[in-house]
């Protein structure tokens, strides 16, 4: 064996010890999943409310929007770190929430 291949399998590498790959997956799945609805649902309330539009086109415009949004969201959180993502989260969805209830 070369030593690219037991580096490879080599368990003494800290990226590959039990549990620890996987945890760190798993956060982002449930960033992505549950983070990603709640910024989804904050922006399409923030956006409902400022856009200037009759009641029934802003619903059917912001419902196609928060597809693209959750699709956006969801790639941006495998592409940055776990803190920064729900960091990142947290503080768009205030933001978004904010806006919703001042106007």
């Amino acid at each position: 064996m070369t030593t690219s291949e037991t580096s490879n399998t080599d368990l003494s590498n800290p990226e590959l010890k039990s549990g620890e790959p996987w945890g760190r997956i798993f956060a982002r799945v449930t960033a992505a999943i549950f983070g990603g609805y709640a910024l989804t649902y904050a922006f399409g309330t923030a956006a409902a409310k400022v856009l200037p539009l009759q009641p029934s086109e802003s619903v059917f415009l912001i419902s196609m929007l928060q597809i693209l949004v959750y699709v956006g969201i969801v790639i941006w959180v495998f592409a940055v770190t776990g803190k920064k993502a729900w960091t990142g989260l947290l503080v768009m969805s205030a933001l978004c929430m904010a806006v919703a209830l001042v106007v």
